[in-house]
């Protein structure tokens, strides 16, 4: 498979899952965050990496945010510990098999995203963040306070406190 088919494979797959498409990547909105999936060529191989982002609507207005200016942003397989051979196999253009891509494509469906629709809401960011789903995330200062705000973790402040 070539870079252009994965591409479009793993798009369907997304649109199917209710996200749309812009730029390069796959954003679905909630009320208070936007996730977006995004596939990076790497520069090494003949391989892709699935990244993905979530910018937090009270910290910006960006509709379409790329996954490099997202609040907190990870790579897929860092998300998936356990799968993330699996899921990084299956984008593997030169070595991963047919069978590998459809594996991959099982446990973007039964693991990422409805693990990721929780990130859809403040509510399910932070117990995400409590439980250390992002310790492997590039997470923004800005982030890191909404998401400790009123959860017991970390310094943050709460509204009212000097």
């Amino acid at each position: 498979m070539d870079h252009a088919e994965l591409k479009r494979r793993v798009g369907e797959h997304f649109l199917s899952a209710g996200f749309n498409r812009k730029s390069g990547g796959w954003y679905k909105s909630g009320p208070d965050a936007i996730l977006v999936m995004a596939l990076q060529k790497s520069d090494f191989g003949n391989f892709c990496y699935l990244n993905v982002g979530v910018c937090i609507k009270a910290l910006s207005g960006e509709p379409f945010p790329k996954v490099n200016g997202c609040h907190v942003s990870m790579r897929a397989d860092a998300l998936l510990a356990v799968n993330g051979v699996s899921v990084d196999l299956g984008l593997n253009m030169d070595e991963g098999t047919p069978e590998d891509f459809d594996a991959t494509l099982r446990v973007l469906n039964e693991q990422l995203l409805p693990m990721s629709s929780e990130f859809l809401d403040l509510e399910g960011l932070r117990r995400h963040h409590r439980q250390s789903t992002f310790k492997r995330a590039l997470v923004l200062w800005q982030a890191r306070e909404i998401l400790e705000e009123n959860s017991g973790v970390g310094d943050a402040m709460l509204p009212g406190e000097p």
